[in-house]
């Protein structure tokens, strides 16, 4: 009797790899070629479950090519499985090599993919009319398949057999964006000895095959494609060079390798960044040093009217950044029109010192306003900060008044630093006013374990 559904023990058994029921119910009578309600056979279950030794007493008692209604056999769904030793099998025991199913997939494409040579040669051997450059319903061929799975000896055999190199699929994919993004140097090479490769096709979405070795970090074929005359604007039709995604990456070696061949490091994408602007945004301080020592341009302003060091300060929070702005002359030189505009000469001498003080404790007292109390009770502390009354306080707090009358603000009124010892503090409050200003925001890889007075501690232990 057929269970739910009309499938049969037989087919349960070779499900669930019971040989010994197999053997029992095909002894017993039972047709080995019955089929269920997705017309699956017995060796169909065994096959798509890799049940080696059912598959094996099977092949000699049934079909080895019946078919779904989707098209596929026995070995179709042991190649789609990856279970290479029951495709083996198959193939010793003579099962159809070309059949193709309604998707246009055949065992040459898994093959390709599965980086199974052996299953490759197979098949070339026995169909010598093969055509290789059959492709899938969505446009994919066998050469294709071996070049996404970075398998070099599969893709000459399929060249030998007259698979096209300049084959483009349905997303714009060239082979030679597949070998980039791979990471195959010997199949990059081999393509780009092709006459007739444009080395600089995009895909749909705009990505070179420079951009795929960048992005995936394929040094030695980037340096390979860089050699051989591809354009290095490369990212996704919006004019980014490889030297800006380097930047980004903070792929020191690449980007060395891009200054070493004589690229431009003050090049600038459609949004006006340079190199050192991205950089700068991502605070990759040995990739900053590297385009410094570059000749790179400290003050080229972008479309929103922002140099390099602008974002530095603004995200990144890192005093050894800003010292190296400051040693480069930054900020001393230009006038910015945005949130550093406090850098202006004229402020530095009269009061950049108090405006920054002023920043930097607001901020403090709006992450924990229990702290600034604390802080003005330790002497040697209090008498370098401003009165208490100019602190900006939380408008819907009551927490101003209590300051107040808690730290008898008037008694520091009149204490506030020398400005003859500006620059370094200069250097320490910047860092704590950007590093509290994105406490909440970094990312946990440049997230550092500072509190509020720690901030402090950290500027005000460092004078000079």
């Amino acid at each position: 009797m057929p269970l739910y559904q009309r499938q049969f023990p037989l087919h349960h058994a070779a499900m669930h790899g019971r040989l010994d029921l197999v053997k029992e119910l095909v002894y017993e009578g039972m047709l080995t070629n019955v089929v269920d309600f997705k017309d699956c056979t017995s060796l169909h279950y065994a096959a798509f479950y890799g049940h080696f030794d059912v598959c094996k007493f099977l092949c000699t008692k049934c079909d080895l090519d019946p078919l779904l209604s989707d098209g596929r056999s026995p070995i179709l769904l042991a190649a789609l499985c990856d279970h290479k030793n029951v495709v083996d099998l198959l193939i010793k025991a003579g099962a159809d090599l070309t059949i193709v199913d309604e998707y246009n997939y055949s065992l040459l494409h898994i093959a390709s993919y599965r980086r199974w040579i052996d299953v490759v040669l197979e098949i070339l051997k026995y169909n010598k009319d093969l055509d290789v450059n059959v492709k899938t319903v969505d446009g994919y061929t066998a050469l294709w398949f071996s070049a996404y799975a970075k398998d070099f000896g599969i893709f000459q055999e399929l060249v030998e057999r007259g698979a096209d190199l300049r084959y483009i699929d349905a997303d714009g994919w060239t082979l030679l964006h597949c070998a980039a993004r791979s990471g195959s140097i010997e199949m990059v090479k081999f393509v780009l000895s092709c006459v007739g490769i444009d080395f600089n096709a995009k895909t749909a979405s705009g990505d070179t095959a420079l951009f795929l070795a960048v992005f995936y970090r394929h040094k030695n074929i980037a340096e390979l494609l860089i050699r051989s005359g591809v354009h290095v604007m490369c990212d996704r039709n919006k004019n980014i060079s490889i030297l800006h995604d380097a930047c980004r990456r903070g792929a020191f070696d690449l980007l060395n390798a891009c200054i070493e061949m004589g690229m431009d490091v003050n090049v600038t994408n459609y949004l006006g960044d340079t190199p050192l602007h991205v950089a700068c945004t991502y605070g990759h301080i040995l990739i900053i040093k590297l385009l410094l020592k570059a000749n790179a341009k400290c003050y080229v302003r972008n479309n929103r009217n922002r140099s390099p060091f602008n974002d530095l300060i603004k995200y990144v929070g890192n005093i050894e950044l800003i010292e190296l702005c400051f040693s480069h002359g930054a900020f001393f030189q230009q006038y910015d029109v945005d949130s550093i505009q406090d850098f202006q000469i004229p402020y530095l001498e009269h009061r950049l010192l108090r405006n920054v003080k002023l920043w930097t404790l607001s901020m403090i007292n709006e992450f924990n306003h229990k702290i600034l109390p604390e802080i003005y009770k330790i002497p040697k502390y209090a008498r370098l900060l401003p009165p208490p009354k100019k602190l900006w306080i939380n408008a819907n707090s009551n927490i101003g008044s209590d300051i107040r009358r808690s730290l008898n603000f008037e008694k520091y009124q009149n204490r506030v630093m020398d400005l003859s010892e500006r620059p370094p503090i200069i250097l320490k409050f910047l860092a704590a006013k950007a590093l509290i200003s994105n406490f909440d925001d970094l990312e946990p890889r440049r997230m550092q374990a500072l509190t509020p007075v720690h901030a402090l501690e950290l500027f005000l232990d460092n004078r000079h």
